[in-house]
């Protein structure tokens, strides 16, 4: 049997012993080097708010990592349905950070579509809905 094979899965094994995950871990950090990207604590829980979300950019170093940031935030509170929030980070990058980001225009843009629409069905179910319970009692 090849020895050099034994030995890569000998280390392997070894590895996944000692790991806490039970995985082998990055060889970097099995020689023990620091995580390449200096990430803050901070991003690695999801922002339940545009204020958190917001707080957690401002400990980024650049104004790109910033912006890169909260437009992914954005995002993601688009997709959750969450348009107001979306629409404070979209607000929060054009008047802090970028001024001229088409992402932030076009995220802004359709999360007010979103919302107004949203609002305009639920403005025409209480119509109805108070419609219909006063059309029995208004009629005899």
């Amino acid at each position: 049997m090849n020895y050099f094979l034994l030995a890569v899965m000998g280390m392997w094994m070894w590895m996944c012993l000692l790991s806490p995950s039970g995985y082998a871990e990055s060889p970097d950090a099995a020689a023990g080097f620091p995580a390449q990207a200096a990430v803050p604590q901070a991003v690695a829980q999801q922002p339940q708010t545009s204020e958190q979300a917001i707080g957690v950019a401002e400990t980024l170093k650049t104004a790109q990592a910033k912006k890169d940031y909260l437009i992914q935030q954005a995002q993601m509170f688009y997709q959750s349905k969450q348009f107001q929030y979306c629409m404070d980070v979209a607000q929060h990058i054009l008047a802090k950070i970028d001024t001229n980001s088409g992402e932030a225009k076009s995220l802004l843009s359709q999360a007010k579509e979103q919302l107004v629409s949203t609002a305009g069905g639920k403005v025409a179910e209480v119509k109805n809905s108070l419609l219909n319970s006063l059309g029995g009692q208004g009629k005899k």
